[in-house]
């Protein structure tokens, strides 16, 4: 009897120790994540901030010819310096391009896009103030440096923020900016560089063209300060392994998106997308360790098929920035 009541006892204890179901938590990629955030504000406003990395990008390779034939005079340009100086800005971009990616890849996009674009605007203006051909070739040939670098993190930042069905629309609104920016500029001119301005300021002298150089000189300001308060790139987030950082920006963009609450949005973790460890991790490296691992990185360009692409790319590219300043 007594080895038949102890059954049901033990039984009773077994039961208290059953395990709890586990609970399913809906885990993502990456296109998952950016596919579940939508289209919607957030995205639009995305598209209007490109617009200023695309008229920076024009105003910084194109505007200079528009001074030139006004400030030959006051800077004692000749006709040989204004080749020079006109192609000297392109010597910068061609300088950093490759720089650009590595910088951009390993501190992040919204990094490179503010405090690049902060100093473009600082070069600008250097140039706005310039008082003789040398200031003017410096401040041109070190805004050139610096203005491929956020505008190249400015089309990664946002085609980031867009699943695969919107990529490609992407690309055409930052085409359709590109067009609308070498409008934009003429109508600058036009509407500054007639009048015959001059006037001082803390005895400086100021003419119609250095009014117009300052005016440039504010958009890649207005882009920092506009980056400054968007966020960083999920995609890039993931890459680094900080997944909690990323899911809260998907989280972000769904709820302004979709005016719904952050808590329902579908998943709750993201799949790990990347091998590194956090011994190795990017906050643990070294800023000279970060550069060396993206030279190696570059490296990959001088072996096939990336060679040919590459000299295709910067050819098309080439031609079509040529016919820009042609037609100027």
């Amino acid at each position: 009897m007594h080895s038949i009541s102890e059954g049901p006892n033990r039984e009773d204890k077994g039961s208290t120790h059953l395990e709890e179901p586990e609970i399913d938590v809906k885990r993502a990629t990456f296109e998952e994540a950016v596919e579940e955030t939508g289209f919607g504000k957030f995205n639009l406003v995305l598209l209007l901030v490109l617009f200023f990395p695309c008229l920076s990008q024009v105003l910084e390779t194109v505007n200079i010819s528009y001074v030139l034939p006004i400030a030959q005079c006051d800077l004692g340009i000749s006709l040989e310096d204004k080749g020079f100086i006109i192609s000297v800005s392109f010597i910068g971009m061609v300088v950093s391009g490759f720089f650009w990616g590595v910088l951009s890849d390993s501190f992040g996009r919204k990094k490179v896009l503010v405090y690049g674009y902060f100093l473009n605007a600082f070069f600008a203006m250097i140039g706005a103030f310039a008082t003789s051909k040398t200031m003017i070739i410096i401040a041109k040939f070190f805004g050139g440096l610096i203005i491929s670098g956020p505008f190249s993190a400015a089309i990664a930042h946002t085609t980031e923020f867009h699943s695969k069905k919107y990529r490609s629309k992407v690309q055409f609104i930052r085409g359709m900016s590109i067009s609308f920016s070498n409008l934009l500029l003429p109508l600058f001119a036009w509407a500054i560089l007639p009048y015959q301005w001059d006037f001082s300021i803390l005895e400086y002298n100021f003419h119609s063209w250095n009014v117009f150089l300052m005016v440039c000189a504010t958009v890649p300001l207005l882009g920092g300060i506009c980056y400054m308060f968007l966020p960083e790139s999920p995609k890039y987030l993931m890459s680094q392994g900080k997944n909690t950082e990323a899911m809260e920006v998907f989280q972000k963009v769904y709820a302004v998106n979709t005016g719904k609450g952050k808590s329902t949005f579908t998943y709750k973790e993201l799949i790990k997308e990347t091998n590194v460890s956090q011994d190795t991790s990017f906050e643990q490296r070294s800023p000279l360790e970060t550069i060396k691992n993206g030279i190696e990185q570059l490296k990959l360009i001088l072996h096939k098929p990336y060679t040919s692409r590459m000299i295709l790319a910067c050819a098309a590219s080439l031609l079509v920035t040529s016919r820009s300043v042609l037609i100027v």
